[in-house]
């Protein structure tokens, strides 16, 4: 019998990013209480996809490839909102390097893992998510909350991280990918 999880190919920022969006994170929980994803690790998602989990170890090496990247930077833009979701977030510029590594990416899923393009679900919006909320009012007010100057921080980026986890579960297992 088959064990289908759910696989994320993220980068997690380094600080201040990091303890930027954990600072955010707090704030919320402290004036709203705990909302959806609140408590998550602050991450970009690059890609995700379901896989059976016998195939862990073909994903390690053909996602080992993506060590050939070189190390990048990125740049945190400010707060955004995705009003359909009631998310908050921390806005990540769109960047050739970001674009680059997505593509090759698709080139992986498709030479390597033999798999269809429409079975890996890309990040058409890089962003690190601060929270959901139950409605769009809790999500405005949070944003005002937040939104107190303009914040630009540039970031370098290392390593990836491939996670994953059970449906309705939390992320259980990680392979990290150092970049050149």
């Amino acid at each position: 019998m088959s064990t289908i999880k759910i696989y994320n190919l993220r980068i997690v920022p380094k600080n201040p990013v990091f303890n930027d969006a954990i600072n955010y994170k707090n704030k919320v929980k402290n004036v709203f209480g705990k909302q959806p994803l609140s408590c998550s690790i602050p991450h970009i998602t690059i890609g995700e996809f379901l896989m059976d989990m016998s195939y862990e170890n073909i994903l390690k090496k053909a996602f080992n490839q993506l060590s050939q990247i070189p190390k990048f930077k990125l740049k945190a833009n400010n707060l955004g909102v995705f009003n359909n979701s009631h998310t908050l977030y921390i806005n990540i510029e769109k960047s050739s390097k970001f674009h680059e590594l997505q593509k090759f990416l698709k080139i992986i899923w498709i030479r390597d893992l033999h798999r269809k393009l429409n079975s890996l679900k890309l990040s058409s919006t890089p962003h690190i998510t601060i929270s959901k909320f139950k409605n769009r009012t809790m999500m405005l007010e949070s944003l005002e909350l937040l939104k107190t100057s303009n914040y630009q921080k540039e970031f370098y980026i290392d390593n990836l991280v491939l996670t994953s986890r059970y449906n309705y579960e939390t992320w259980n297992w990680e392979f990290k990918i150092p970049l050149k």
